[in-house]
C-alpha cells in the first residue's frame, strides 16, 4: 500500500462545483477508482487550498492512474493541470494540483506495536487519552 497526497488549488468560481463533485460521486466513478487501486480517499480544506490523499492498493500505479485520467466520467473529477505547468503569475488564475512529498512517518503501526512506545494504559480505541496519560500522567 502506498499513500498519495496532493495539494489542489481551485479558482473561486469553480470551488462549489469541485466540492459537489468530490462529495457526490456516481457508483460508476467509485467502482472504477476502486478497481484501479484507490482506497480511503480524503479531502481536506485549508484556506483556499485542498489536500487530497488516498491509499493505493495495486501493482501498476502508472497504468492505473492513466486509466483514471483517460476515462471521461472519472477524469472530470480531477484537476488536469499540474502546478509545474502553470506560470508563476497565473497560479491564482487557474486550477492546478501538485504532488506532496512525504517527509517521514511517526505513529505507524510498527511504532505503536513496539512495547517501548506504549504506556501500560495504552488502548487503541482511546489513543489520544492514553498518549496524553503516557507522556503527561493522569490529571
Amino acid at each position: 500500500m502506498n499513500r498519495v497526497a496532493e495539494l489542489i488549488y481551485i479558482v473561486p468560481e469553480e470551488r462549489d462545483e469541485f466540492i459537489d463533485q468530490v462529495l457526490h460521486r456516481s457508483k460508476y466513478v467509485e467502482e472504477f477508482m476502486y478497481s484501479h487501486g484507490m482506497r480511503n480517499q480524503y479531502y481536506f480544506k485549508m484556506g483556499d487550498y485542498f489536500i487530497m490523499t488516498f491509499s493505493y492498493h495495486g501493482h501498476q500505479f502508472n497504468r492505473d492512474m492513466e486509466a483514471i485520467t483517460t476515462d471521461p466520467e472519472v477524469s472530470s473529477r480531477f484537476v488536469p493541470t499540474r502546478r509545474k505547468d502553470v506560470a508563476p503569475e497565473d497560479l491564482m488564475k487557474v486550477s492546478w494540483w501538485a504532488p506532496l512529498k512525504k517527509m517521514g512517518a511517526i505513529l505507524t503501526v510498527e511504532t505503536v506495536e513496539d512495547k517501548s512506545y506504549k504506556g501500560e494504559n495504552m488502548n487503541p480505541s482511546s489513543y489520544d487519552e492514553d498518549v496524553y496519560r503516557y507522556y503527561w500522567g493522569d490529571k
